[in-house]
């Protein structure tokens, strides 16, 4: 049982670590990993393009710039449309800007930063952590109070019903036997 309990707060404990580290990525805007930084930069996309959900082109107010990692020779001073896309993952939501300029009389689609760029973690994963850490180490100490309390002198029954001389001299340590 002891055992137990010392696995139960060593999980809570480490639960809230993870718990503080996903609020600590979460309240940092932590933006993007070096994957779909690389993605982006090869191909102007992100990995999964395909399940982004696009808004409508609009008119850019300066907000939104150029991704400088790709194609930096091509790269225009300033976008004057752009769109969002929003991607939704299972441990975090994904922003990305595309956009649009005309050069020699051509469309040019272009990645682009704007505000809210990058990765958001899902605030639900902090909180399942959060809520586990300390279920584990309330049921920790629950069971700690619950098996001080049932052997309140210190010996266990199993102690006593083996060696019931040493039982009874804890019990009155100055009896004489």
């Amino acid at each position: 049982m002891r055992m137990f309990k010392t696995m139960l707060l060593s999980f809570g404990i480490a639960l809230l670590i993870v718990g503080c580290l996903l609020s600590a990525c979460g309240l940092a805007a932590q933006g993007i990993n070096d994957g779909e930084w690389h993605t982006i930069s090869q191909t102007g996309q992100p990995s999964r393009p395909e399940l982004f959900t696009w808004s409508a082109w609009r008119p850019n107010n300066g907000s939104v710039y150029p991704f400088h990692s790709f194609q930096a020779l091509q790269q225009p001073a300033s976008l004057p449309e752009f769109r969002m896309g929003r991607g939704k993952g299972f441990f975090f939501d994904f922003v990305f800007y595309q956009g649009r300029f005309v050069r020699d009389g051509v469309s040019h689609e272009f990645p682009a930063v704007g505000p809210g760029w990058g990765a958001a973690y899902h605030w639900v994963w902090a909180l399942l952590a959060f809520a586990a850490g300390a279920a584990c180490s309330l049921a920790s100490q629950l069971g700690a109070r619950r098996a001080a309390s049932s052997h309140s002198d210190g010996s266990s029954r199993a102690t006593r019903r083996a060696f019931p001389r040493f039982a009874r001299r804890s019990q009155n340590p100055n009896r004489v036997i």
